[in-house]
């Protein structure tokens, strides 16, 4: 079966918030932040390093600071550095939800899927309607061929308002085909296609696959002479 599903989105964003008493840390942040938004990683990362220098020690600043450093990292496929920096913000900030997801997309792509999986179920576990992580936790399931639990976090993906909705109704449908049941499939397909305004070309695809799937079962079950 020939079915396609979405590949993973990356939804890794830049913190803006520092404190703002650390005048020449938050200058260097900023300059970070601006370099980054151009797309400008590499003078980024080093008006970051500038800004952690001027912290001070404060853990909750240097924690952002470790965050974007590992955003910028993630941006030109460093992925290794990235998972350090994202570690480092972690260790300061126990609870930074948007660092453990970060750090969850970037065990994705050095292809430790397992770790990926605990570290969305960590962020879920801090924030049930964390959507995104929802979305996430779906597509490593579905790589795992754990499909049940895929259809679970996709559905939750959806209640919780994914800003990938179409693409999570759409790996509803591979999941029902997966599972045989090809008109749910199409049914789930079509859902998708109509959220999306028609962008979604993708679930069109699976739906006209299924059509034909479903045709050449019927053929095979047709007596003849």
């Amino acid at each position: 079966m020939r079915l396609l599903f979405l590949v993973i989105i990356i939804s890794i964003s830049l913190t803006a918030n520092i404190f703002a008493q650390n005048v020449s840390a938050q200058k260097y942040f900023e300059e970070g932040t601006e370099f980054a938004k151009a797309e400008k990683y590499e003078q980024a990362l080093d008006s970051f390093r500038k800004s952690l220098n001027h912290s001070k020690k404060d853990k909750k600043l240097e924690s952002k600071i470790h965050y974007n450093i590992g955003v910028s990292y993630y941006q030109i496929k460093d992925f290794k550095a990235a998972e350090k920096s994202f570690k480092k913000a972690i260790k300061l900030d126990k609870g930074y939800s948007q660092a453990i997801y970060s750090l969850g997309l970037t065990q994705i792509e050095l292809g430790e899927l397992n770790r990926a999986e605990l570290l969305f179920r960590k962020v879920i576990g801090l924030d049930e309607k964390h959507s995104e992580a929802w979305f996430d936790l779906g597509m490593v399931l579905l790589e795992k061929e754990k499909f049940a639990n895929a259809k679970i976090a996709f559905e939750k993906a959806i209640e919780y308002k994914t800003t990938r909705l179409a693409e999570a109704q759409n790996n509803l449908g591979v999941i029902s085909a997966s599972q045989g049941n090809l008109q749910g499939a199409i049914k789930e397909f079509q859902k998708a296609f109509e959220i999306s305004d028609g962008k979604l070309t993708l679930a069109k695809q699976n739906i006209e696959f299924c059509r034909k799937l479903r045709l050449s079962e019927l053929n095979k079950l047709i007596a003849s002479n």
